[in-house]
C-alpha cells in the first residue's frame, strides 16, 4: 500500500517482471519491450531461500553453542546496515533517504530502550 502512494510508478498487481507485484512468479523467459530475454526469478528466490536464508538460519542457531545470544542478535540488527552498504558499493542501490534513515534511527532508539530479559 505504502508502495502505491509513495512511488513515482506504482506497482502493478499483473506478472510483470518489472513493475507487477508477482512478477517473481514468472518461471519462463519473457520478451520484455527491448526484446532481451527477462529470465524468471522464482528459480533465483527459491534458491536464495534455500542457500541464503536457511543455511545462515542454521548457522546462527549452530552458534549458540559458542557465542552469546545477545552477541547474536546484535548482529541479526546490524544486517540489514551491512546489506545497504554492500549494495551502495556494489552500484545497485542509492545512498539511504532520510526517511529511511529516521526509521533506522527509531529502532535503534527503540532496541535501547527495551529492559533487559531476566
Amino acid at each position: 500500500l505504502a508502495a502505491r502512494v509513495l512511488d513515482s510508478a506504482p506497482p502493478e498487481l499483473t506478472l510483470d517482471p518489472l513493475r507487477g507485484v508477482f512478477g517473481w512468479v514468472k518461471v519462463d523467459t519473457t520478451p520484455s519491450t527491448e526484446s532481451k530475454p527477462v529470465p524468471g526469478l522464482l528459480r533465483m528466490q527459491l534458491a536464495m531461500a534455500v542457500l541464503a536464508d536457511y543455511s545462515g538460519s542454521v548457522a546462527f542457531v549452530a552458534l549458540l553453542k559458542y557465542v552469546s545470544a545477545l552477541v547474536l542478535m546484535a548482529t541479526v540488527l546490524l544486517i540489514p546496515i551491512v546489506a545497504e552498504a554492500e549494495a551502495f558499493a556494489f552500484g545497485v542501490e542509492t545512498l539511504p533517504t532520510p526517511l529511511t534513515l529516521l526509521g533506522g534511527a527509531l529502532i535503534v532508539a527503540r532496541s535501547e530502550s527495551t529492559p533487559d530479559c531476566p
